[in-house]
């Protein structure tokens, strides 16, 4: 089972642009959000990835030309298990919405600390 068409991030809708085996990637219209999803089976480890790129233009802080500056942001979220899954995928699922919901406990306050470069 597939994912729908289009997804959303953001509340910015991703149709779906590019999919083949273990790969799949939505974009917005204007190609400022990307949303790639994949999986890799190399035999003993599955990887499997949902990632976000961002690029966005900020103004040049020092007036200088040009005047705008382009930044890119990626975001993954990578599940890398043994590929003998001694694991079920209910037991996988639990473990990932763990990991979100530190991230995300006390309004955001892990994340938070994450991005501030604390450990």
């Amino acid at each position: 089972m597939g994912y729908s068409d289009p997804q959303s991030v953001g509340g910015v809708s991703l149709p779906k642009v590019t999919w083949g085996d273990g790969v799949g990637m939505y974009l917005s219209a204007d190609g400022n959000l990307k949303l790639s999803v994949s999986h890799n089976n190399t035999g003993k480890r599955i990887r499997r990835t949902a990632r976000t790129d961002i690029k966005s233009l900020i103004a040049d802080p020092l007036g200088g030309s040009p005047t705008n500056i382009p930044l890119t942001t990626a975001i993954y979220i990578v599940v890398d298990e043994d590929a003998r899954l001694y694991t079920t995928r209910a037991n996988m699922l639990t473990n990932v919405t763990n990991l979100l919901t530190w991230g995300t406990t006390g309004t955001n306050a892990n994340l938070t600390t994450l991005l501030s470069g604390q450990s």
